[in-house]
């Protein structure tokens, strides 16, 4: 599903789910069971760092404002993360000083 953000973003930008789910063959859009699952898909993206969230936008049909994604660059590297990220987060935290960074 990758493949088909990349493609859908080089086409028009930011896109929400319904618009990818209707690009990856096999799905169905109109479908309630394969919508849901292509939700639970672009979440498991985003968590992965495959996606990101980058704004709304209101569509015809839908009353309210749908979260638009896109994929994240190729060469934007590894995600930051671990014990050694989660310490430097806890010390630029205001009033850090008093957190020990012992284990």
């Amino acid at each position: 599903m990758v493949d088909q953000a990349r493609a859908l973003f080089d086409e028009q930008g930011p896109f929400t789910v319904v618009q990818l789910v209707d690009r990856v063959p096999g799905y169905n859009a109109l479908a309630p069971s394969e919508l849901r699952m292509g939700r639970q898909t672009v979440q498991a993206m985003c968590n992965a760092g495959e996606l990101v969230r980058v704004g709304t936008r209101c569509v015809p049909g839908s009353r309210r404002p749908m979260t638009l994604y896109a994929p994240v660059p190729v060469d934007a590297g590894p995600a930051v993360c671990g014990p050694d990220a989660l310490t430097a987060a806890l010390l630029a935290w205001p009033g850090a000083s008093a957190v020990s960074t012992e284990v």
